[in-house]
């Protein structure tokens, strides 16, 4: 199974994956009911190459990504609007 980097995106497989622990496992599971936790941390990790830059660097390739994801999220919400509008006629 490929894994894809949450910093660089970047899929591989052989990269470190992400572990939680009891508490958060419980944490994420009351805050994303129905969402499993396993599927999650099975598809995301940490690539090699992004493990080994400074921490100043990965930092600003996280802000990127999460920036990114923010994007993304704002663009399927405008989408879905726009098929709801598009449908009522």
């Amino acid at each position: 199974m490929k894994i894809k980097c949450v910093l660089c995106r970047r899929e591989s497989d052989r990269m470190q994956r992400f572990k939680m622990s009891a508490e958060a496992r419980k944490l994420h599971e009351d805050l994303y009911p129905g969402m499993s936790s396993d599927k999650v941390f099975a598809e995301n990790g940490l690539c090699s190459d992004c493990q080994d830059l400074p921490a100043g660097k990965r930092w600003a390739l996280a802000e990127k990504a999460l920036n990114a994801l923010t994007e993304e999220y704002r663009r399927e919400l405008i989408r879905e609007r726009y098929e709801k509008l598009l449908n009522r006629n």
